[in-house]
């Protein structure tokens, strides 16, 4: 009984708080756009499709996650043993660090795209769409305080208590798995980076002009 209820608070606050942030991205979004008059390239069409859709994801998402959090946060603060064995659940823990680890993921990916748009701006690079960080500032603004929601819900549950078992290596498997993906990126942005300095660096002289004498030669011949 405790476990098909804990499963079914996890899948459906999984399911609830993808919606609700997906709203929440949109509705922000459709504001920048608005805010910037970047909404004109999409035209007014889609950007009332955009924006019905929003509402209706953060309506539908957002008092289903909600109400659904706080039964698992009552649960998980209950004094007693009853409240150590839902906090020490695998499956609470593989919501709360699923939850963080994917949110962290999309948090970087957003970011990864912003620092690229605007590189891309100062370097005064054409691209065959025109550069709008809209998408990318959204998803920030969205993603960043929920992924330190997650991060305090799970520092909560640690400083009641130690976890043991599976909720403590599925823990230290996100923890572990986020610094990892933090290390391919960087290497990543590096390997790039230096790629293209050594391109340019080999280009350069392949692209310089002749010699006059290659070309009094050849004009000779």
């Amino acid at each position: 009984m405790l476990t098909a209820r804990r499963l079914y608070l996890s899948v459906v606050s999984a399911i609830a708080l993808g919606l609700m942030l997906a709203g929440l991205i949109g509705l922000v979004r459709v504001i920048l756009e608005a805010l910037t008059a970047t909404a004109a390239v999409s035209g007014p069409d889609r950007t009332r499709e955009d924006l019905s859709l929003a509402i209706a994801l953060t309506v539908v998402g957002t008092p289903l996650w909600l109400a659904h959090a706080w039964y698992g946060e009552r649960l998980a603060r209950a004094a007693g043993p009853a409240g150590a064995a839902e906090r020490g659940s695998p499956l609470r823990s593989l919501y709360l660090s699923g939850a963080a680890s994917v949110i962290l993921l999309f948090l970087g990916l957003a970011v990864v795209g912003l620092v690229r748009t605007v590189a891309l701006g100062l370097l005064g690079a054409t691209t065959s769409e025109p550069l709008q960080p809209v998408d990318q500032l959204a998803s920030i603004a969205i993603l960043l305080p929920a992924w330190f929601g997650f991060l305090r819900l799970r520092r909560s549950d640690l400083a009641a208590g130690p976890l043991h078992g599976a909720a403590a290596w599925l823990t230290r498997i996100a923890v572990y798995g986020a610094a990892l993906a933090g290390a391919i990126v960087i290497g990543e942005g590096n390997r790039r980076w230096i790629e293209g300095l050594g391109c340019r660096t080999v280009a350069a002289p392949l692209m310089s002009p002749l010699p006059n004498r290659f070309h009094a030669s050849t004009i000779s011949i």
